[in-house]
């Protein structure tokens, strides 16, 4: 991780942003990820109402069964302690104690709901599974 980054994710997250409701913070590559931060924050009093929002995309994925055909987009959360790893197309989140943890938890997530969706046919699936499967078709192609 770049030094420069991991100061600058420190340094934000221990300074209020009372006027700042989104604003590029920072970009940099973490974990081959390339991430933009950004900081909410609803006022200056509330410090629990704050927490720093960064953007990333998924190039690979840790299976040889399916190939990214287009960068899937991940919005990475920084919570008290926790990082969760967010995939909005999907509705499908990963959590972990750090960044990289957070996205191989997302990563397998998706592997699950590629697997699921890949074998199901259209009439089996409901509303929201349909759209799940046609924005994973335009993110993955299965291998075999």
């Amino acid at each position: 991780m770049d030094e420069n980054w991991e100061n600058s994710q420190a340094s934000m997250s221990g300074t209020a942003y009372a006027d700042m409701i989104k604003s590029a913070q920072n970009v940099g590559f973490v974990g081959g990820l390339l991430v933009a931060s950004y900081l909410y924050s609803k006022d200056s009093s509330s410090s629990d109402c704050k927490n720093i929002v960064s953007d990333g995309k998924i190039e690979s994925l840790p299976s040889d069964d399916y190939e990214v055909l287009s960068s899937i987009d991940v919005k990475f959360q920084y919570l008290e302690g926790e990082v969760l790893a967010l995939q909005t197309d999907l509705e499908l989140y990963g959590e972990g104690e750090n960044q990289f943890e957070a996205v191989n938890d997302l990563k397998l997530e998706i592997l699950d709901l590629a697997d699921d969706l890949f074998n199901a046919s259209e009439s089996e699936l409901g509303k929201h599974p349909k759209a799940w499967k046609k924005a994973i078709m335009r993110m993955l192609k299965k291998c075999q």
